[in-house]
């Protein structure tokens, strides 16, 4: 149909002429954008060769019901695009909805309904991710509420550990039995006037019978633990804690390992040489053969005879 006829038209005629055509969006389209819409839909119907004998056969019913047939298709392939969700535009941009959308997002604008969809679409790849590394619910254990971890262990000693190059830290326990001794050593007054102190040796190069220096430092008698600042770096120190009476004598009651504080900054070694797989498989062998009387501890009075 020609563009001046449908200009004729009202409103209704044209979109009662577009339904019949079997076009969709058309509903809330004017006048002109129904005219452009009707005028691009229609397909002229195709011009058929005359017979030889130079006149052109009548169109029987059923010649004409299949050309109506070819256009009505060929309309519906121009029409496929709007039935599909695209925007189709004929002046003015035609929303089509989508048969996944739900109730509430038909109302919505198209910029909302693409946040929706994108929502959905990252959603569902971040639990895909997760899938990945879910490694199913751990069963916990059940815990006693009622446990409680006790103050002590009822032994008496001392423990050092290094900190730092330039501190140390010390825990210990002292056992009421080890009270009770020690008042038995002292009088009550003597044991009163007594002072509990960490007693911290220097020990590079020697051991606790010749050590190099100590110092005492005072603890009070409810302290479990204390950092100790030492007075040289790089050296190697042990630490004793016990009580000292008022005549100046020292009685111990737990001593604690030697440590070796590291050097400060960074290691001066720097032409370390590694061991290889070959090498290690020598030592291996050279562990596993037997004992040689000349060359083992066990030849030179070390074990039985």
């Amino acid at each position: 149909m020609k563009r001046s006829e449908l200009k004729t038209k009202t409103v209704a005629e044209l979109k009662a002429e577009a339904r019949s055509l079997g076009l969709v969006g058309y509903s809330k389209l004017r006048r002109d954008a129904l005219v452009d819409l009707l005028v691009g839909s229609t397909v002229p119907p195709r011009k058929r060769k005359p017979a030889r004998g130079g006149k052109a056969p009548d169109r029987t019913r059923a010649a004409a019901g299949k050309s109506r047939k070819a256009e009505t298709k060929a309309t519906s392939k121009r029409a496929k695009p709007l039935a599909r969700g695209k925007r189709a535009t004929a002046r003015g941009k035609v929303r089509v909805r989508k048969a996944g959308a739900t109730a509430a997002e038909k109302v919505l604008s198209p910029r909302t309904r693409r946040a929706f969809s994108l929502r959905r679409t990252n959603g569902a790849q971040q639990r895909i991710t997760a899938a990945k590394y879910y490694i199913g619910v751990e069963e916990t254990p059940e815990l006693d509420e009622s446990f409680v971890f006790p103050q002590g262990y009822g032994e008496d000693f001392i423990s050092l550990m290094i900190r730092d190059p330039y501190w140390l830290y010390a825990y210990w326990e002292l056992t009421e039995e080890r009270g009770r001794e020690l008042r038995d050593i002292l009088t009550e007054d003597e044991f009163a006037t007594s002072r509990l102190v960490l007693r911290v040796y220097d020990l590079t190069g020697t051991d606790m019978s010749a050590p190099n220096e100590h110092y005492d430092i005072d603890v009070s008698p409810e302290s479990r633990n204390w950092y100790v600042n030492v007075l040289r770096v790089e050296r190697d120190y042990s630490v004793d804690i016990g009580v000292i009476a008022p005549d100046g004598s020292f009685i111990l009651v737990a001593r604690s390992s030697r440590v070796s504080l590291p050097p400060i900054g960074p290691s001066p070694v720097i032409d370390e040489e590694w061991v290889t797989v070959d090498a290690l498989g020598h030592i291996y062998r050279q562990a596993e053969a037997p004992p040689d009387s000349e060359s083992s501890w066990w030849g030179h009075g070390g074990g039985k005879k």
